[in-house]
């Protein structure tokens, strides 16, 4: 359906990321994540999650065009090859959801991109933790509540890597990757980054 064409607009051309000239202008990317986090040693961010980027994250996040994980994995494949931090990690995971929140969505958009992800850059995919208790989403929290409604919903199932990169969709406090960062941490894991598509400034 989308071979020839923009992933967004479809009759267009591409040129880059599976979209057209036009719509890839509308993407903002020049972002930079300037909080330090307490359990995270880096963050890269792919982009701000304003005008296409943040209808296209939208679209695969909640009306299943999962075809849009081409758009986001690729954009932030290329960030985190050109951080170059990649060649310290082993490994890469995502966030996990919980089975009732997984079930109802019907898919984890952030394991998509991780596993896309993780075959651009050629590292190990792997799925060492699970959310093991249902929350409420973070962005319906004050910022304040955040590290509470999170704790103690995440434990590691599996072997765990000594360095991992943990990939999510959007970032606005960090208080999700931080927590995970944590619990990683505590079982043995030495370095977390954090690959982020999109950072939503609240």
């Amino acid at each position: 359906m989308f071979e020839s064409g923009c992933l967004k607009c479809s009759h267009k051309k591409v040129y880059k990321y599976n979209l057209c000239e036009s719509c890839y202008s509308n993407l903002k990317l020049n972002v930079i994540w300037d909080r330090e986090l307490e359990n995270v040693d880096k963050v890269i961010v792919g982009g701000e999650y304003v005008g296409l980027l943040r209808e296209i994250l939208i679209d695969f996040k909640f009306r299943d065009c999962v075809y849009y994980a081409d758009v986001l994995s690729e954009i932030m494949s290329e960030k985190l090859l050109k951080s170059r931090i990649y060649r310290e990690y082993e490994a890469i995971t995502y966030v996990p959801m919980h089975k009732v929140d997984l079930l109802e969505r019907g898919y984890n958009q952030s394991e998509i991109l991780a596993k896309k992800i993780a075959d651009n850059v050629l590292l190990d995919f792997v799925e060492p933790i699970e959310k093991i208790k249902s929350t409420k989403r973070q962005i319906e929290v004050t910022s304040s509540e955040r590290y509470r409604n999170l704790k103690g919903v995440f434990r590691v199932v599996d072997r765990l890597p000594e360095n991992i990169i943990l990939v999510d969709d959007v970032v606005t406090t960090g208080s999700t990757v931080d927590e995970i960062a944590k619990v990683l941490k505590e079982n043995g894991v030495k370095k977390v980054a954090a690959l982020i598509a999109t950072t939503h400034n609240i």
